[in-house]
């Protein structure tokens, strides 16, 4: 059967794959997932937060009522709120940050771990779309992103990754029909 499909390895270790179907949102969710076993696989102790973003941002949490988590032991209900992230209009990347920020900066939240000191922080930022309040780009949106995004990297010493699925985004790794 044809099809056409992207893997991302690192040596010989393939961490994701993907094949041309699904939309942007299954794709990220995927690629998040693949990052969640990935991460389980070689560091179970690690902890992850799950911040969505779109008209505004939202830290997701245990739901525990009186001792809420938000950074959680991977294999807790991560894939969960993976499975339940959804498209809803604005890509306000500012606040997304911005509430990455919030997640670093208080520890009351955080799940125990059984390694507490030299432990490497790192924001891994998923989107699906430009800088947006509504629906067209915004500068402000934007230098709000980057100016947290630096914050974070400096006050609290995180790494960011980044990973863009956008519409002109074709399986075979190029851009069509877009202007950058």
């Amino acid at each position: 059967a044809n099809s056409n499909a992207v893997k991302v390895t690192q040596g010989s270790t393939t961490i994701y794959t993907r094949t041309s179907d699904g939309t942007k949102m299954t794709a990220l969710q995927n690629a998040a997932k693949a990052f969640v076993s990935n991460v389980e696989q070689k560091n179970p102790d690690s902890r992850i937060s799950i911040v969505s973003f779109s008209g505004s941002a939202s830290i997701k949490t245990d739901g525990d009522w009186y001792n809420k988590k938000y950074l959680l032991r991977v294999g807790d209900t991560i894939d969960s709120w993976i499975e339940h992230l959804s498209a809803t209009g604005a890509t306000n990347t500012a606040d997304g940050f911005a509430k990455a920020k919030d997640v670093f900066a208080s520890s009351e939240g955080w799940a125990a771990v059984n390694q507490t000191d030299g432990r490497k922080k790192m924001v891994v930022f998923l989107t699906d779309g430009v800088p947006t309040t509504h629906s067209d780009y915004s500068d402000t949106v934007a230098i709000n992103a980057v100016t947290h995004a630096s914050d974070i990297k400096r006050d609290y010493e995180a790494d960011i990754y980044s990973l863009g699925i956008f519409d002109a985004a074709g399986s075979n790794g190029k851009l069509s029909g877009a202007s950058i």
